[in-house]
């Protein structure tokens, strides 16, 4: 099966859609227009970010193709994952995120592929909790982008001042994408730069959860060195800490702190 739900072409920011409700878990978060249980504020404010962004002559820059096949990706964006692979690019516009593992074709709601991004600036040291999994970060980030590998639900997650603020079904919405192929058992993001203040520097941790009551998990980071994969509640020590304005791969950036 095949799913794709691409930025629309408009000139406006991403707004809130209706919500969806996934019958199929039991929500314990404070939010009511939520299927997950996550904990997150019952505010659903967008934040502005500024779209004017740095760009380098000669720097690197790769436009991927959002529709759930990866043959597009190069070795240069290719990071290996347990049981699966991790790609990330970057182009003038977008942060481009895949990600390829079994579980994306036979898991269901209370499996996630997490996306924390910062900047290098300010941000939390202390991620969004999912059931009872709340991971400390090693490194302050702004945002965590969530797709529920069920596909009925998805958000953006701010980081403001001593909460997280959600923006629900982000993806799709602005110039944000996404596209599943179980075929390739790959999913692929397209993430707006501007939107997520990413100017000339991008610190990005992606991972899967299950938040199932007494299996819950942690498992396939990138970095692998952030946690041990299948660990209950781990915190994230590693980030990748991307120069957006370099010509440096993707595959060669240093990890932080």
């Amino acid at each position: 099966m095949k799913r794709l739900m691409l930025p629309a072409l408009v000139a406006c920011g991403p707004g809130i859609q209706p919500a969806k409700v996934d019958t199929g878990s039991a929500a314990t978060t404070t939010s009511s227009s939520m299927s997950s249980t996550s904990t997150v504020p019952t505010s659903t404010t967008n934040t502005t970010f500024s779209t004017t962004l740095s760009t380098t002559p000669g720097g690197w820059s790769h436009n991927i193709t959002i529709d759930g096949d990866l043959s597009d990706w190069t070795q240069d964006e290719l990071f290996v994952i347990d049981g699966g692979t991790a790609h990330i690019t970057w182009d003038a516009d977008s942060l481009f995120v895949g990600v390829s593992h079994l579980d994306l074709v036979t898991g269901g709601s209370n499996h996630w592929v997490l996306i924390y991004v910062g900047n290098g600036q300010d941000g939390a040291t202390d991620g969004v909790t999912f059931n009872t999994q709340q991971p400390a970060l090693a490194f302050p980030v702004r945002h965590l982008v969530r797709w529920q590998v069920s596909d009925t639900w998805n958000s953006l997650l701010t980081w403001s001042t001593n909460e997280w603020i959600e923006t629900p079904l982000w993806l799709g919405s602005g110039r944000n994408g996404y596209a599943e192929d179980e075929a390739n058992q790959a999913v692929e993001f397209q993430l707006s730069r501007a939107l997520l203040g990413l100017n000339d520097r991008a610190v990005v941790h992606i991972n899967l959860l299950y938040e199932g009551a007494g299996f819950e998990s942690s498992y396939a980071p990138s970095p692998t060195t952030s946690f041990a994969t299948g660990t209950y509640d781990p915190d994230y020590g590693a980030f990748w800490d991307f120069d957006l304005t370099s010509s440096i791969a993707p595959i060669n950036a240093p990890t932080v702190p």
